[in-house]
């Protein structure tokens, strides 16, 4: 979960987002493709569209284009920031001889987010509320 949480982070720092909703590779002109599938399919956004825009945008300081790209973006953003000093801390324990910390806060942490990002989905499709 460490090694992913760095990776996210890292790319979200490298990519760039001029604005338009597209992401490139740094110092080129070279543009990810959309690779939602159920976009694709079903001709309207997932729950998780707009994530990736929106945590390039938090990487960079962006944070009302993050909050226009997906609302739950920032709570993501911020768990996964989370991550690096809660699974360095985990790692530490482990080699201490110490077993992992549990608590049922942390993995209800997960499941929140998951559905926060069901209910604004929801309320996104529904037209409710608009970003």
């Amino acid at each position: 979960m460490l090694g992913l949480s760095l990776a996210v982070l890292a790319a979200a720092l490298l990519l760039v987002d001029d604005g338009d909703g597209r992401l490139r590779l740094p110092f080129t002109t070279v543009f990810l493709p959309g690779v939602c599938w159920f976009r694709r399919i079903f001709a309207m956004d997932c729950p998780g569209c707009g994530l990736t825009r929106a945590f390039v945008a938090l990487a960079h300081g962006r944070w009302a284009a993050a909050w226009h790209y997906h609302p739950v973006g920032l709570l993501l953003f911020a768990g996964v920031v989370a991550q690096l000093p809660y699974r360095s801390w985990q790692l530490l324990r482990l080699a201490g001889g110490r077993g992992e910390f549990r608590h049922p806060l942390l993995a209800g942490t997960g499941v929140f987010l998951i559905a926060a990002m069901f209910v604004q989905w929801a309320l996104k499709i529904s037209g409710l509320i608009r970003f």
